[in-house]
């Protein structure tokens, strides 16, 4: 009974805190509302072994071997904000999202910058999700088209990823497909320690999974196996394949076709929304940036 009313009190202090946080940033930093956890993710078992450790490791206190931050790399479509949401669902704190703090007038930006790491500091533990992690947290070198703002934008972010106080309390995630075009010290070991690549599934049976399991979430059930004769793409993101999943479920209920017919409609017609030349240039990108061999399937091994 009175563990249950530390739990409670502890559970209302960190609503309290968000609340508060939340009416003070001003659309600085949006929060996440994961409804799912790393069991919803299909696939890349080392990837989620090892980030069930590190949840494991912060629960327990084990500050000194968690990593400072996440850098998860792929092709588009590949599900990376995906699994940031089956992340925070699984760790059960705070996940902010950081809005456009960027701002026309002179210093205007930092002030926001700075704001915002306020903001997170006053959460007490919170994961701080940042999409498109090469355009939003600006250059080394960043020009004089902008007045330096880029570059004072690298700065803030470099000296505050950085920050040993921040071990265990901030955990960064950063998310691009074009992993290259970070700035080499933002990823570096102490600012980001561990970076995951994620990949497409592979092969027309494991493509064809992904599509059943999409389409059994609108109750259209698929044959079994992959009907025979069907030439099914054998390379397809989540993103892709949810896309299928919405034509397939479009031709069922608005042309009444049976499921099959639809399956054979929708991939006849299937064109990949993204060139397969720019999506395995990514994937190479992701596996030379990966940290662990581990996290690379062995369908994308040895590349």
């Amino acid at each position: 009974s009175e563990m249950c009313i530390r739990d409670s009190t502890h559970t209302d202090l960190a609503n309290l805190k968000r609340e508060l946080v939340e009416a003070d940033c001003q659309g600085l930093i949006t929060f996440l509302q994961p409804d799912r956890t790393l069991d919803d993710y299909v696939g890349q078992e080392g990837v989620k072994r090892w980030l069930r450790q590190d949840i494991a490791l912060w629960n327990k206190g084990r500050i000194h071997a968690l990593p400072k931050g996440y850098l998860i790399s792929g092709p588009v479509g590949t599900g990376k904000t995906f699994l940031v949401e089956c992340l925070a669902g699984e760790a059960g704190v705070p996940v902010v999202r950081l809005g456009n703090f960027r701002d026309k007038w002179v210093g205007s930006t930092e002030g926001n910058l700075e704001k915002i790491f306020r903001l997170l500091h006053a959460l007490g533990r919170c994961i701080v999700f940042i999409d498109e992690a090469d355009q939003a947290l600006g250059k080394r070198d960043g020009g004089s088209g902008d007045s330096g703002v880029s570059g004072r934008i690298y700065s803030m972010m470099a000296e505050e990823m950085s920050r040993r106080s921040n071990r265990g309390k901030i955990l960064w995630v950063l998310a691009t497909s074009r992993p290259d075009l970070v700035e080499v010290d933002l990823k570096r070991p102490g600012r980001i320690d561990v970076k995951i690549p994620v990949f497409p599934a592979a092969g027309p049976e494991a493509c064809y999974a992904l599509l059943k399991s999409l389409a059994s979430r609108q109750n259209i059930a698929l044959p079994e196996n992959l009907p025979a004769g069907l030439k099914f793409p054998s390379q397809l993101t989540p993103g892709a394949a949810e896309s299928l999943a919405v034509r397939l479920t479009r031709l069922v209920h608005a042309d009444e076709l049976t499921p099959e017919v639809a399956l054979a409609r929708v991939v006849a017609d299937y064109r990949p929304a993204v060139s397969p030349v720019i999506i395995e240039a990514q994937i190479d990108l992701a596996i030379a940036e990966c940290s662990d061999a581990s996290f690379i399937p062995d369908e994308f091994a040895g590349r």
